[in-house]
């Protein structure tokens, strides 16, 4: 009998109880093991979480390490529910115990009710944290000295800051989509361009559109200033509530009082540089990304110190309760529809605010649809009466589809095409790779068929969904 490799189980896999993907069950398992884990850590650090409270409000405290936790892990939940799995579908336990992250080993084992898998300390990755903790200190520190004099200038004017990822041009994708109701003045917007993101950005456009629309820009690493065409910003001094609350907070022992007050300190660090941030730029409003992640959390606790509002924009459909718990942790929630409230509630964000406000790129549609008229004309003109536009997404082992599901999704496409030839498809791939890598063989049939003039690939990146 073959063995299965249980590393190798997809989480798209239907889980044999109630059929929905294994990756909806972890979601749903973190988000209730979470809150217990922070629960049991508030229960254990008194002193150092007492200490933290009189700097930083405690609920948002809590979300922080809930975040942090769930970074941690992400990665043990995806492989505990694979050995599930097995063991339920193929009566096949695993021997060898789950490796725990080390520092977190006797949290876990305190909080561990499953008496079928076997869980085990596992190896420091020591390199890899003190590289992240390095890059970290970089962030805050390096360009002090650097920033002396070049900083970009303090601001007067009440400011509406927006996490730069999609784009400027509210004609376009925009980060600020409430730009093309004409309700705010365009130089109240401050657009922050993030290292992490400089992948999705073309930043000469987004800087000249930018200028064009009287909107303010600020990057937050030299290498995106465009050679000082925009202007960066870094911290030129640490906080003093910053410096106190780690001196106080003062040396951990034992692996689990050495991830705690390591969280805490990272919290402080990156909390006192977004506080920075927020005075020097006057900032009154933040809108962020809608994607997990420490920040999020960091700049809910700085606004909140000075006595702003963060706020995120739904960006994708939440599929199952347990959906947006770690993925959508805003003080103020733009929401397409009233629906989300209950997947929110569900997501212990400490979301107080949820805002209906539709799909956040409906007015394209209107402003794309000559663009779309001629795409439709053109397949008109071969003979083709009915039109079919096609949208995927990145299938991987961690998600909710697999690349199996994807490729018959595909193959129901082709065989109508093929057996209608009045039937024309465009095509809107999430991501080049989504053909060029997992699916060529899918690629080479579209393209067979847009050689008859009866298929359009749009393959140029950030293509509008409209046409």
């Amino acid at each position: 009998m073959h063995k299965i490799d249980v590393d190798k189980i997809s989480l798209s896999v239907h889980h044999p109880t109630d059929g929905k993907a294994l990756r909806y069950h972890v979601d749903e398992f973190m988000r209730n093991w979470i809150p217990k884990l922070v629960n049991d850590l508030w229960s254990q650090w008194q002193t150092e979480i007492s200490l933290a409270r009189d700097y930083m409000n405690e609920n948002l405290l809590r979300l922080y390490f809930g975040q942090a936790l769930h970074s941690e892990l992400l990665d043990f939940a995806r492989a505990l529910f694979r050995r599930r799995y097995l063991l339920e579908t193929e009566g096949e336990r695993v021997s060898e115990g789950l490796d725990c992250p080390p520092m977190l080993y006797a949290l876990v084992r305190r909080n561990w009710e499953d008496k079928d898998i076997l869980i085990k300390k596992g190896k420091y990755k020591v390199f890899r944290r003190l590289l992240r903790t390095s890059e970290r200190k970089i962030d805050h520190f390096l360009y002090r000295a650097w920033a002396q004099g070049k900083t970009h200038s303090k601001v007067d004017k009440p400011m509406v800051a927006i996490e730069l990822v999609e784009g400027v041009d509210p004609d376009e994708k925009c980060d600020a989509f409430w730009l093309a109701s004409n309700r705010i003045e365009n130089d109240s917007v401050l657009f922050v361009a993030h290292p992490r993101n400089r992948t999705f950005l073309n930043l000469e456009k987004e800087y000249e559109t930018a200028k064009k629309l009287g909107c303010h820009i600020v990057c937050l690493h030299p290498s995106l200033s465009l050679k000082g065409k925009i202007p960066f910003w870094s911290p030129t001094k640490i906080l003093i509530w910053v410096s106190e609350f780690k001196r106080k907070l003062g040396e951990s022992h034992g692996p689990e009082g050495k991830w705690v007050k390591g969280v805490l300190s990272e919290c402080a660090d990156q909390v006192g540089y977004w506080e920075e941030f927020i005075r020097h730029h006057n900032v009154v409003m933040f809108q962020q990304m809608t994607e997990s992640g420490l920040d999020t959390v960091t700049i809910r606790i700085a606004m909140d110190k000075v006595g702003g509002v963060e706020f995120g924009k739904m960006r994708s459909q939440f599929f199952d309760l347990s959906s947006a718990a770690f993925y959508f942790n805003h003080e103020i929630a733009l929401v397409w529809h009233k629906n989300v409230k209950k997947y929110i509630e569900k997501a212990n964000s400490e979301t107080k605010i949820l805002v209906e406000c539709g799909y956040i790129y409906e007015n394209i549609f209107n402003r794309k649809s000559d663009e779309a008229k001629k795409l439709r004309n053109e397949l008109e003109k071969r003979g083709i009466r009915t039109v079919i536009t096609v949208y995927d997404n990145h299938a991987h082992e961690n998600g909710h589809f697999n690349k199996q599901q994807l490729e018959a999704f595909y193959n129901m496409i082709l065989d109508l095409a093929m057996e209608h030839p009045s039937i024309g498809i465009i095509v809107k791939s999430k991501k080049p790779q989504v053909l060029n890598i997992l699916l060529p063989h899918v690629k080479t049939l579209l393209e067979a068929i847009e050689q008859e003039g009866r298929c359009i690939i749009l393959q140029k990146a950030a293509t509008s969904i409209a046409p």
